[in-house]
């Protein structure tokens, strides 16, 4: 067990860092996209950590933490798909995209009724809230998903603000974590 969470550690490091670098770079620069690159791989690969770390030592993560890994995933792949293509184009995984968020959005939801119902909580128990919340964003990003394919890919500001807010949020939640710990 020792050794997951130590790739753990190392990765969510390595989030931190290349988040926080293409914060501070010049955007558009070469910096920023690599960068923005190794953030959202690092995010990505932060799913398999966290679902092999559950699996060998369930009590460390709870199911908002595996909840929330998704959500930042499905955040910066969206994003990434974003500037990674030129505007008004869209890629396969941005078909893909609002199935995705709609289900994390009504996992959460299940999930979150769950919790509010169990009579047996701890003191390290997830706020019933934070369910709530995520599927809340998880929906709207979904929704939003939607309209990118409506509109037939984004440009201008919109494509900025879509890649902006995504980025940064899930930049959020990554820096949070780390002074809440796993799960």
């Amino acid at each position: 067990m020792f050794n997951v969470m130590v790739v753990h550690m190392l990765m969510g490091v390595a989030v931190l860092s290349s988040g926080v670098a293409a914060f501070f770079v010049k955007k558009g620069s070469l910096q920023h996209k690599k960068a923005g690159q190794l953030f959202s791989i690092t995010t990505i690969a932060m799913v398999p950590i966290i679902v092999t770390t559950a699996y060998l030592d369930p009590a460390t993560i709870s199911p908002l933490g595996g909840l929330f890994v998704v959500l930042a995933a499905y955040l910066v792949m969206s994003a990434w798909s974003t500037m990674s293509k030129p505007e008004g184009v869209l890629k396969p995984i941005d078909f893909a995209l609002p199935g995705l968020g709609f289900c994390i959005a009504a996992t959460c939801l299940v999930l979150g009724l769950e919790a509010v119902s169990e009579l047996n909580k701890t003191p390290d128990s997830p706020p019933d809230e934070a369910y709530f919340f995520f599927a809340l964003l998880a929906f709207v990003a979904a929704l939003l998903d939607l309209n990118n394919l409506r509109v037939g890919g984004l440009s201008g500001k919109h494509r900025i603000i879509r890649h902006v807010w995504r980025m940064s949020c899930t930049l959020f939640f990554a820096t949070s974590s780390l002074f809440t710990g796993p799960g």
